[in-house]
């Protein structure tokens, strides 16, 4: 029994890792073909960046690469809980989604002042420089509203995804039930 309540809340807290990192790895692929075979493979041509800029997208491209690794390993949780536990899968599912809306919510409130959590997130995730002057390649590439609207859309597609999970697992639960 104990190990049925250990699956049921791995399962949970595994949810929002998925949902949130799956958006967040689709967005980061959004942007330019060799700038994206680059960050995905380490393939691709950066050789017109300097070389703080090219110093700046190797911790970027590690930072994704962890963001992906921890993607799999809760995506791989989570779909082994489901199929463990088959008849809780529902309540996996809706707890999952309202604790993704929780941890949304929580990166909202974080991010109210842009500029501030921006630079927190840089300062706190790489050490390289990461400020670069308004005339570099890569400001002139991605300006920071690159970010803020690749942000809300990570926000956005994972609110949507948690509903969906939410609506499905009671969905699960009602015929469960009948």
């Amino acid at each position: 029994m104990k190990l049925l309540y250990l699956i049921i809340i791995i399962g949970i807290l595994s949810l929002p890792f998925v949902l949130i990192f799956g958006n967040a790895l689709k967005v980061s692929f959004d942007d330019s073909a060799e700038l994206s075979l680059y960050l995905r493979y380490g393939e691709g041509d950066i050789s017109m960046f300097s070389e703080e800029e090219q110093e700046h997208l190797a911790e970027v491209k590690d930072f994704i690469h962890i963001i992906f690794i921890v993607f799999v390993i809760a995506l791989l949780v989570f779909i082994f809980s489901l199929i463990y536990l088959r008849e809780k899968s529902g309540l996996v599912l809706a707890a999952g989604g309202i604790l993704t809306l929780v941890a949304l919510f929580v990166i909202y409130i974080l991010s109210k002042n842009w500029d501030s959590a921006f630079t927190s997130f840089h300062q706190v995730f790489f050490k390289t420089q990461w400020q670069f002057a308004e005339g570099s390649l890569l400001i002139k590439m991605f300006p920071e509203s690159v970010f803020y609207n690749g942000f809300k859309k990570i926000v956005v597609n994972s609110l949507l995804s948690a509903i969906g999970c939410i609506v499905l697992g009671l969905f699960m639960i009602k015929e469960l039930r009948s």
